[in-house]
């Protein structure tokens, strides 16, 4: 089943929000923020190797990207149970997930 253009012009427009907050961010990045954010939204915190491990990415391009998003204040970081660290949406994260649904 194909995707309606609907759903194709709301992703476009989904992409473009995230793109104007963060100029010259990777399609990465952006894959990353979104997975972050649905997890956020059922209130779950991921942790790097969780990320890492669904995006098939090293260990240093997987920090590279969630720094890049820290950075940018969109997400965080906590360390649970000693080394293990999980991220989550800051408030500022939040609002730009929510401008861009």
């Amino acid at each position: 089943m194909q995707p309606s253009i609907n759903a194709l012009t709301a992703t476009l427009k989904s992409a473009e929000e995230f793109y104007r907050r963060l100029p010259g961010a990777t399609l990465l990045t952006y894959l990353y923020f979104l997975h972050i954010a649905l997890c956020d939204s059922e209130l779950q915190k991921i942790t790097y190797k969780d990320l890492e491990e669904h995006f098939n990415q090293t260990r240093q391009t997987n920090h590279s990207v969630i720094k890049k998003l820290i950075t940018e204040g969109l997400v965080e970081k906590d360390i649970a149970y000693g080394k293990i660290h999980r991220v989550f949406l800051t408030e500022e994260g939040r609002k730009l997930f929510k401008s861009m649904n």
